[in-house]
């Protein structure tokens, strides 16, 4: 929208009602409407007003990095045993360890799993054409949420087994 041939990087303005936004119709190949105006609008109402940020800056055009992804938890445990085998000179010493990490994850699988921001959800319009006043004309292609559970392993629980010989 700002002309430097680049999309995807431009900052939203967020619509205070549907009067402040131009929504054309989604059609399929043979021209018929699949998602309407009205629909979109509602979807795209929706959208900003499950988020906190957005909700809260209607009628602005959004800050960079105004929103951030939602604080996490991460807790890890480590289990270390040091034991000996043999006596005297020939005493061998070993170090017995079990590490977990995101234990959270390992007792509930809802808990200590990352929320990041859903890629449809930083570019949730697509310009579609501009009308006859000059004035653009988008459709509505974001999803329901901003955040998504992280599917990395960030997200999942870990466990390592280690052993160690310690030399005297």
């Amino acid at each position: 929208m700002n002309g430097d041939g680049q999309g995807g990087n431009d900052l939203i303005y967020i619509p205070r009602n549907q009067s402040e936004i131009v929504l054309d119709p989604i059609r399929d190949t043979a021209g018929n409407v699949v998602v309407s105006s009205q629909q979109q609008w509602n979807q795209l109402n929706a959208f900003i007003s499950q988020d906190g940020y957005l909700n809260s800056h209607r009628g602005q055009i959004a800050d960079r990095f105004g929103e951030l992804n939602p604080w996490y938890n991460n807790v890890d445990m480590r289990i270390l045993q040091e034991f000996g085998v043999g006596g005297g000179a020939t005493r061998h010493q070993f170090e017995l360890s079990l590490d977990i990490l995101n234990v959270g994850n390992l007792i509930n699988s809802s808990w200590g799993v990352r929320k990041v921001a859903d890629p449809a959800s930083l570019s949730p319009l697509k310009l579609v054409r501009f009308d006859a006043t000059g004035a653009p004309v988008f459709n509505f292609t974001g999803h329901a949420t901003t955040f998504i559970d992280d599917p990395s392993p960030f997200s999942r629980w870990q466990m390592q087994l280690g052993l160690r010989y310690l030399l005297n």
